[in-house]
């Protein structure tokens, strides 16, 4: 039954994390555009993310699949590509929580969406490969230590430019 709720889980994720790769990975010459779809693409993987984390992973160890794949996507073309973007840099605090230590840093839109990217796309090469628990672990893993805090970052500075 757990694996029947994962599986169905997982087919909109991933319809919505191939998206976004797809996305990174295309051409576009419409500035306006893309960034009207990055808003809503992070939108879909944040909704979608949270449904997965309700599931109870066990800990996997995927290190030999993730170094089997780290050289199997071209990351500086998709940085690249997400240079067309209207805007980049904005201010953020790195623990917001953290009230005694709130010193702002500069952070970079091009920067989470590629980290966010780098992330999905590691995942989707080891479902791919058939490793279907261990791509769920990875991407659970990952979005709390790590994309998911370029995530939000994301979403917040986009929100402001449209504001």
């Amino acid at each position: 039954m757990l694996l029947l709720s994962i599986f169905t889980i997982c087919r909109i994720l991933f319809s919505n994390w191939y998206k976004y790769c797809d996305w990174a990975e295309g051409y576009s010459d419409n500035p306006e555009q893309d960034i009207i779809t990055a808003r809503k693409l992070l939108a879909e993987l944040h909704l979608g993310i949270i449904d997965l984390l309700e599931i109870d992973l066990p800990d996997m160890n995927c290190e030999e699949e993730v170094e089997t794949v780290r050289s199997s996507y071209e990351l500086s073309s998709i940085y690249q590509r997400l240079k067309i973007l209207p805007i980049d840099n904005y201010w953020d605090v790195f623990e917001p929580l953290n009230l005694e230590d709130n010193q702002p840093v500069l952070n970079s839109i091009i920067d989470d969406l590629n980290d966010i990217y780098q992330d999905l796309k590691r995942g989707l090469i080891i479902y791919n490969q058939a490793y279907f628990m261990e791509a769920l672990w990875e991407w659970c893993f990952h979005f709390e230590i790590h994309w998911g805090a370029h995530l939000v970052g994301a979403q917040r500075a986009i929100h402001n430019y449209f504001s």
